[in-house]
């Protein structure tokens, strides 16, 4: 059967209408809450107790305490089947950190299980029915006849599926794109990237032309700093990601040091020298999504300068240059290959 999917952050950030096919969005999951008429997400979900102890397999409890959004649990509402997502269609809980992705309905809501193991939860509009509008509408989950809500309170919160619709918890679901890329640098002709298992906790630094060395990460998992986009824009603040292929626990993200070098912080993707943006290196320089092989320039956004290697072999990503986007040197520019 085929799978139509968006990917979504959570407090839980449900599924787009699915329109896309292919192309997978991700949403924080927020829990709404409605004042005067108007949809405000009030927290965000992840994961309790994760990784689990003692070597990071196993399920943790999904709960919903966080006051602000967080890329670090990157979620996704996968429809079983095709077309748009509607009141009523059936899908599964996805989380993209934990070894097993999916989410399981024991007595309460755990993610972290192999799709073998997989709840099937119906996600329906609070009010009305047919297509699911992400920007407008509310929803919830059941599981056979009994509804999902939030019980507890801080750390002990869990999600439970016993109630009545009345007393669901409502989620809403803005859109954050979840793509992968790689950055190609002109120079170097080469994708950007790190050796993502560095010896004795070595701060690990960006290069683009190290692919050679075996465990040399390229694939970037870009994530939106303001939800509610589902595509990737032209001067939009982004962070880009890298997650283990074993372990899926362990997440490295791109950051600038105080030297202007980009390295990779294990683990930790929090801080304002997180976030970049990509700018056109001819036509409009902002604005619009970016699209597959776009050429790009590469900004910091905590420093408004630039980044890019200066010489062909073994150099740095370094953030020095003032700019504009058009007049960068080739070692500052990259094409945008969209891999998934």
């Amino acid at each position: 059967m085929a799978l139509a999917c968006l990917r979504s952050l959570l407090l839980l950030t449900a599924c787009l209408s699915v329109a896309l096919a292919s192309r997978a969005l991700d949403s924080p999951v927020v829990r709404r809450s409605l004042a005067a008429g108007t949809m405000t997400p009030s927290n965000f979900c992840g994961l309790r107790d994760f990784p689990p102890i003692p070597d990071g397999y196993g399920a943790s409890r999904l709960y919903c305490i966080f006051n602000k959004y967080d890329h670090f649990f990157m979620w996704r509402v996968l429809k079983v089947g095709s077309g748009a997502l509607a009141s009523g269609d059936t899908v599964n809980l996805i989380v993209h950190q934990p070894m097993q992705k999916y989410c399981k309905l024991q007595s309460q809501v755990v993610c972290g299980v192999p799709s073998t193991e997989a709840t099937a939860f119906t996600i329906e509009k609070q009010t009305g029915t047919g297509v699911i509008d992400p920007t407008t509408d509310a929803v919830v989950l059941k599981v056979g006849s009994q509804y999902c809500s939030l019980t507890g309170s801080k750390h002990s919160q869990q999600l439970r599926c016993s109630a009545a619709k009345a007393a669901a918890t409502a989620f809403v679901l803005p859109a954050s794109s979840f793509v992968h890329v790689s950055l190609v640098n002109s120079l170097t002709k080469q994708p950007c990237g790190f050796k993502f298992y560095s010896d004795n906790n070595d701060v690990t630094y960006v290069t683009c032309n190290d692919r050679r060395f075996s465990g040399y990460a390229t694939n970037l998992t870009v994530a939106l700093n303001t939800p509610g986009a589902p595509v990737v824009a032209a001067g939009a603040q982004i962070a880009f990601k890298v997650y283990d292929d074993l372990y899926t626990y362990q997440t490295s993200g791109l950051k600038v040091d105080a030297q202007k070098r980009v390295w990779a912080d294990e683990n930790n993707v929090k801080g304002a020298s997180q976030w970049f943006t990509l700018e056109r290196t001819s036509g409009a320089a902002t604005g619009g999504a970016l699209t597959d092989l776009t050429a790009v320039a590469l900004k910091s956004v905590s420093s408004g300068m630039f980044c890019g290697v200066t010489e062909a072999f073994g150099a740095t990503l370094t953030c020095d240059k003032a700019g504009p986007a058009a007049s960068l040197p080739a070692g500052y520019k990259f094409t945008y290959d969209i891999m998934a």
